[in-house]
């Protein structure tokens, strides 16, 4: 959804907790860290620490845009923010299943989960994160 503080403060993705969490979920999914585009929905963080629902339009299109550019071979939506830009679902209801976003006439495989930040507040919730990476881990996308 948005940069951590951490990252705002090195000026890159990949620092603080957050990001180490990220990291070990990429590793354990056997996706190499430094070779998975990451990007964020916005690349500075709202006051209200979430993003505003009207923004989503535009920031999805923006996120479509990279997803042309780039063309990988499947995406992963971490978060509630994410998941409703990009699948217009709730988080809830979008995990579990494997999604394909359209763009330019090219489906892109997109797999639905909790954002790290939440797994950190809520390690309970890693297994059920687990089960819906593994639907990477399954398939021929890596």
């Amino acid at each position: 959804d948005f940069p951590e503080e951490e990252e705002i403060a090195a000026g890159e993705f990949g620092a603080g907790p957050i990001a180490t969490l990220l990291t070990n979920m990429l590793l354990a999914c056997q996706i190499v860290p430094d070779l998975a585009y990451q990007t964020a929905l916005a690349h500075s963080r709202p006051a209200a620490a979430s993003l505003p629902k009207d923004d989503l339009p535009a920031l999805a299109a923006f996120a479509r845009h990279q997803i042309a550019l780039v063309q990988p071979k499947v995406v992963v939506l971490f978060g509630s923010s994410a998941c409703e830009a990009m699948l217009s679902q709730e988080l809830m209801q979008a995990r579990g299943i494997l999604h394909y976003i359209n763009h330019d006439d090219r489906k892109t495989a997109a797999v639905a989960t909790f954002h790290p930040r939440t797994l950190v507040a809520q390690p309970q919730l890693k297994a059920q994160a687990w089960k819906d990476l593994q639907m990477l881990v399954r398939k021929d996308y890596l």
